[in-house]
């Protein structure tokens, strides 16, 4: 226990100085746009429901996952994504996907017609 509280200690005491080494706000705000235009936290939220839907069985944190507002899931992803990104980069990501012709490849994407609403069998 003690353990786990001293590494609980250093990874709070290090939020400030990582918090600088984040992206900056006009990458993260390009990659968040860039996910939410090719609808990646439906994809996501529905990739899960099918393993849950597939294995029979839940838990606490894969419910929380589901459950979550697709915002939220965009920018967790985003905020990791985005330091690998520059901010030119991600704009041109998102300006490809929101083109007709980006619609048009994610329209024809594997992923998209795999995207559904949860089962009426599965309980939040």
């Amino acid at each position: 226990m003690k353990r786990v509280f001293l590494c609980f200690l250093l990874v709070l005491g290090s939020l400030p100085v990582l918090a600088q080494y984040g992206p900056d706000r006009q990458t993260l705000q390009e990659t968040e746009r860039w996910l939410r235009v090719v609808h990646f936290a439906e994809a996501f939220q529905g990739g899960i429901r099918r393993g849950v839907a597939t294995a029979g069985t839940s838990n606490p944190a894969v419910e929380r996952i589901v459950a979550a507002p697709p915002e939220r899931i965009e920018a967790l992803v985003a905020s990791v994504l985005a330091r690998n990104l520059s901010a030119a980069e991600a704009r041109d990501r998102a300006n490809f996907y929101d083109s007709a012709v980006g619609r048009s490849v994610t329209a024809q994407s594997p992923l998209k017609s795999r995207i559904h609403p949860p089962p009426s069998s599965y309980r939040r």
